[in-house]
């Protein structure tokens, strides 16, 4: 990052405080830059910024109009549920999944639970914006939304390496072995199901102390705290509270209710989870038999591992999104200290709130180009829904195609120069023709089109 990059952002952080004052948030993960309008209109999340004079707002410009148009425009990624979705989240999972040979029912459920976790629940809408039937959602599982410090979702989808300033790691190509990697990669072993308990940061009672991540139980006695100034926390709602650690929460009602709804006034008591579902044993596949959503083509409910893997591809592709800032050698996961607790601090500079907001900006639509992240996120997701295929194809081949599709990394991918299907989506400036990419490529190949997307709206 050059010295003019350094002044104008410092310049821009200068400024965060009139941003705030006018209800913005930072995104937390790549952006839900799909959003369908009435009547089937789709929608570029940025258009507002997009509009603005090119090159203004072109790829690494922080240009002060299209930065305040990106920072508000982002306030909206915060629901419960939402009519947007991310080309990254979703359509590039469902069509990588079946491209790897997963069914297409199987491959719907990993992108729904994959996109789930930005809000509570991913509510399933056709091309004209209505609702699809409840076995197309997915249960809500407010534990793991974006914003819930109190369940540890957020670290999860910050995705902070372990270590000291000494350690070295890339979130574009995470080490699995690596002791620095090891929230990744204990959410790996749980999505792959060599462990069925899941820790909040992944943090365990190992017998290292170097290395917390090596027990079979979660460590319990401390918390994790989060040591982050305002200027990079910016104005996210978050839902107050520290996260004491455990088996990671998957879903939780609110006490007081107005937690669930950040309407929560100043000097409300503290939020208490009630109703917790924890991540052990099946009680991910119990919640889904129960409920109205999640369920295959057959009537079955999903299966628990598919859940599970739609949810890691999630945590998976923000690690690479936010790889500017977790790179950073400040930006460290540490202890535990004396008390068991360990801290997440975050680079001031590599991750204030505008230089955050602006790299989900560049992520997708821009054209010409597109984050390292959004390529490592793409490669990523082909890398470990193959390995996964490869895995359990022998023991469940009925989540599986009788044939495996011969497709490449360089078709499924590709490299900027020469981009391959998802990577084409994800350049595109258009958000009907990002769509109609994957839509077209999804024919081409004889999958399963997205329920509710086989033609845009009337036509």
């Amino acid at each position: 990052m050059n010295l003019k990059v350094i002044a104008k952002i410092s310049s821009l952080v200068a400024s965060a405080v009139l941003a705030m004052s006018i209800s913005i948030s930072t995104s937390h993960a790549f952006v839900e830059d799909i959003c369908l309008g009435e009547g089937g209109q789709i929608e570029n999340f940025y258009y507002d910024a997009a509009i603005q004079s090119i090159p203004e707002c072109g790829y690494g410009k922080y240009y002060p109009r299209c930065v305040f148009k990106v920072l508000k425009r982002s306030s909206d990624t915060f629901g419960d549920t939402s009519i947007c979705r991310g080309i990254i989240h979703f359509e590039a999972v469902y069509f990588t999944a079946q491209a790897v040979g997963f069914r297409g029912d199987i491959a719907y459920f990993i992108a729904a639970f994959s996109q789930a976790i930005d809000f509570n629940q991913y509510r399933a809408i056709d091309s004209c914006g209505i609702d699809l039937p409840f076995r197309y959602w997915t249960p809500p599982l407010r534990g793991l939304l974006r914003t819930s410090t109190v369940s540890g979702g957020s670290i999860r989808h910050l995705g902070v390496p372990y270590g000291n300033e000494s350690d070295t790691t890339d979130a574009l190509y995470p080490q699995w072995n690596a002791i620095a990697e090891g929230t990744l990669s204990r959410s790996r072993n749980w999505a792959f199901g060599d462990s069925d308990t899941l820790c909040h940061g992944g943090l365990t009672n190992g017998e290292s102390k170097d290395n917390p991540f090596g027990g079979d139980s979660c460590a319990t006695r401390g918390e994790l705290i989060s040591d982050v100034s305002k200027i990079v926390s910016g104005p996210i709602p978050l839902s107050g509270g520290v996260t004491k650690l455990g088996p990671q929460i998957l879903n939780y009602d609110c006490e007081p209710e107005c937690w669930c709804s950040n309407t929560c006034p100043e000097g409300s008591p503290p939020l208490t989870p009630k109703n917790v579902l924890l991540a052990e044993g099946d009680n991910l596949a119990r919640y889904i038999a129960k409920s109205p959503f999640s369920k295959l083509d057959s009537g079955a409910p999903v299966p628990e591992l598919i859940a599970r893997l739609g949810i890691y591809m999630h945590w998976l592709s923000d690690r690479a999104s936010h790889a500017n800032c977790t790179n950073a050698k400040r930006s460290k996961l540490s202890g535990p200290d004396s008390d068991g607790n360990y801290t997440i601090n975050l680079d001031t500079l590599r991750c204030n709130a505008i230089s955050h907001a602006m790299s989900h900006y560049w992520e997708q639509g821009l054209g010409d180009k597109v984050t390292r992240g959004s390529e490592a996120a793409l490669r990523l997701y082909a890398e470990e829904l193959g390995a996964f295929a490869a895995r359990y194809r022998p023991q469940h081949p009925q989540w599986f195609r009788e044939i495996p599709p011969p497709l490449s990394m360089a078709y499924i991918v590709g490299m900027p120069a020469n981009p391959g299907v998802t990577l084409r989506a994800s350049l595109e400036k258009s958000a009907t023709k990002r769509i109609k990419i994957i839509m077209d490529a999804l024919e081409e190949n004889n999958f399963d089109p997205i329920p509710g997307f086989t033609t845009f709206c009337n036509e």
